[in-house]
Parts: C-alpha cells; structure tokens; sequence
C-alpha cells in the first residue's frame, strides 16, 4: 500500500487545524538577523545574532498572518514593515522563531542592507513551500 499526501494533508503540516500543528500555528515572532550570524537549522551549529536598536523590535505573528495556497503548496506571510529610526549596519536577512525563540525557518537578503533613519526594512511575500512532494 503506497502512502501518499493530499493537498488538505499539505495545508494542515503548513497552517494547521484548530489549535494543532502546522508551521504557522507554530511561528510567534519574525525577526531579522545580521551578518556576523552563520545561519544553521541545527542550532549547535548555527548562530544567530538578531539585529538591535534603531527602531528594531521583533514582531509577532499568527496563523493569521499566512496564507495558504496550493499546487505547489505553500503559506506566505502577510507583509511585515520595520520603519528605522537610527543606523543599522549588516542586515542579512529575516527569520521566524517559535514561542521558545528556536529558529524555524529564514530568507536571505544578498547583498546585506544598511540602514539609516527614515528608512524601511519590509519583508515581502516570505514564503514556505513543501518541495518535490505530489499529491
């Protein structure tokens, strides 16, 4: 007997059902990190320095904050805009953490920014997609 997804089955390990599972039931908070940090999933190896000051905060986000398509299936977060009030130096890129601040997932932003006040980071269409797998 050969297992196989659905596209309900892909929805539901993206957004989750109820209160239950699902990457973006999971994701609390967006944030962006710097480029002294050596992105790893495997946080014994990867380090993560997060940006600080001119403005910057972490943002928190919801199951709300995604929406699901399928064929590929995927979630993709509503846009997040940071307005910055001071100088910020070596932006590379954004990540989303769980309640715990354990890294999930991140995108990076080739070449790195710098920042000045008045400026803006926004992070456009960030997107999750279940690769090489057909329902």
């Amino acid at each position: 007997m050969t297992a196989s997804w659905t596209y309900y089955g892909f929805q539901m390990a993206l957004l989750g059902n109820g209160s239950d599972g699902g990457v973006a039931r999971i994701a609390t908070r967006a944030r962006l990190y710097l480029s002294t940090s050596v992105p790893n999933i495997d946080e014994t190896v990867g380090v993560w320095n997060e940006v600080s000051g001119g403005g910057y905060a972490p943002r928190a986000i919801t199951h709300t904050d995604w929406a699901y398509t399928p064929n590929p299936s995927r979630i993709v977060l509503t846009d997040i805009v940071w307005p910055i009030a001071g100088t910020l130096e070596g932006i590379a890129g954004a990540y989303i953490t769980d309640s715990l601040g354990k890294v999930m997932a991140w995108w990076d932003k080739v070449p790195n920014l710098s920042m000045n006040p008045g400026d803006f980071v926004l992070l456009d269409s960030l997107t999750l997609r279940l690769n090489g797998v057909t329902p």
